[in-house]
């Protein structure tokens, strides 16, 4: 009976070994299966589509991650960018102008006296010559007269000239031409009609000469800008402000010495490109980037390599095509599933 329940025994344990043995394969391979599937599944989710990386979503999982956009458009932009300004007081100009009009009213009583002194000068010189009564002593006081006018003619012209130097120096070459030659510039200036405009800019920052529109947008008054004329780049920096500044001028009073701020637009760097809305860009590896689908529910990542900000849009240069269906909605989503893939799971043997 012992031999009989030993043979038992062993037989019933030779059969749990091999059920083991059954089982444990069956796991194995089981394991297997699942990471080709895997493996399957992410090389037809990532794909590189014209050079770029393309992810891809289900039309259910688009649906449920709300993912939507908007074909694109060419478009022109015009480069705009804000700047302080301050409206000047026109002082300082009122008494160039009146320094240089009693200059001028002493360059012409000197010229005149020159003009007399030179003429008596010559007619005494031509007697002398002429053996007339006329002393040498005579002749000499007349030649000291005229010499004495013509070194206060040029005296009064040195200090115009010297007046002109310092007012290019303190209001460029433009203004100080207006008032030396009295044009409608400064004539519009002074009777109240214009106001003179102190534009500054941050350094690095430049305005061309042709070409640029300003406009001034007064507190209070934002919505109605008033248009700037160009004057002239300024020969200093504003005391307060700082950076490279420019001179203009509006054709309607301002107060003076209020600080504005101006809108300037150059219309000779007009860009052709695309507006897209913020949300349409994500970042990767210090890049903005956009989404455009494809017809096969493919999400193309690009990269948007020229472009410009503005409010809450922006203006890409280069980086995306007309008609792109640019993903507007659900961007931040589209990269977290694109990379999802790259992320090893917590599980994952090292």
């Amino acid at each position: 009976m012992k031999t009989i329940a030993n043979i038992l025994v062993i037989l019933f344990l030779a059969g749990a070994a091999l059920l083991l043995f059954k089982n444990i394969n069956t796991l194995d391979t089981n394991d297997i299966h699942t990471e080709s599937n895997e493996e399957d599944e992410t090389s037809a989710i990532i794909r590189i589509i014209d050079g770029n990386p393309a992810v891809y979503v289900s039309p259910d999982l688009q649906k449920q991650a709300g993912i939507s956009g908007r074909r694109t458009e060419k478009r022109e932009y015009q480069y705009t960018f804000t700047a302080r300004a301050r409206i000047l007081g026109l002082q300082p100009l009122v008494k160039l102008k009146g320094q240089y009009g009693r200059l001028r009213t002493q360059l012409s009583k000197a010229e005149a006296s020159l003009e007399v002194s030179k003429k008596e000068y010559q007619r005494l010189e031509l007697l002398h010559k002429d053996a007339a009564n006329i002393s040498s002593r005579e002749l000499q006081q007349a030649k000291v007269s005229w010499i004495s006018d013509k070194a206060e003619y040029e005296n009064v012209l040195n200090q115009i000239s010297s007046l002109r130097e310092s007012t290019v120096q303190t209001w460029g070459e433009v203004l100080a031409n207006s008032i030396f030659e009295n044009d409608s510039l400064i004539t519009g200036l002074l009777e109240g009609k214009f106001s003179l405009v102190l534009v500054t800019l941050q350094t690095g920052q430049s305005i061309p000469e042709q070409g640029t529109q300003i406009l001034v947008r007064q507190l209070g008054l934002e919505n109605k800008p008033v248009n700037a004329s160009y004057i002239s780049r300024a020969p200093y920096a504003d005391s307060v402000l700082q950076g490279p500044a420019y001179f203009y001028y509006t054709s309607s009073p301002l107060v003076a010495g209020t600080m504005i701020e101006v809108e300037i637009r150059n219309a000779s760097e007009l860009k052709a490109g695309f507006y897209i809305p913020e949300s349409a860009v994500v970042w990767h590896a210090d890049r903005p980037w956009a989404y455009v689908k494809t017809g096969e529910d493919f999400f193309v990542r690009k990269e948007l390599r020229k472009h410009l900000v503005t409010d809450h849009e922006w203006f890409v240069e280069e980086g995306l095509e007309a008609n792109d269906y640019v993903i507007t909605s659900g961007a931040q989503m589209l990269l977290s599933e694109e990379f999802h893939w790259s992320i090893p799971d917590e599980d994952d043997n090292p």
